[in-house]
């Protein structure tokens, strides 16, 4: 049986530890696809000068997703080391953080 109603609110330290995975795992995927992207042109395809513009602004473009996303959710900690403020949620679905996954995505 489901249980209708709102969606319990998340906590601010909850919200830091998604973002922070996040960020990693987009991190990770991002350097592997251009890793693999470029491995794979010079090894089984012919690599052409309009290839390696190309593949610099796909790897440009993700790195500049990964920056933003990285600079929206800087946290701010108090004395105790507790998490205060989490910055903006980056699995929120209408937040920018949205945007960013998108380049991400198309980028390679």
């Amino acid at each position: 049986m489901q249980k209708t109603g709102k969606q319990a609110a998340r906590g601010q330290k909850q919200i830091h530890a998604e973002n922070s995975s996040t960020i990693l795992h987009y991190s990770v995927t991002s350097l592997c696809s251009s890793i693999f992207v470029a491995a794979l042109c010079v090894w089984v395809f012919k690599s052409t000068t309009g290839f390696w513009v190309g593949w610099s602004l796909a790897s440009l473009l993700q790195a500049v997703s990964v920056g933003i996303m990285y600079s929206m959710v800087k946290g701010v900690k108090n004395e105790r080391n507790q998490v205060v403020d989490a910055g903006l949620d980056l699995n929120d679905p209408q937040a920018f953080g949205e945007y960013c996954r998108i380049w991400l995505y198309y980028a390679p």
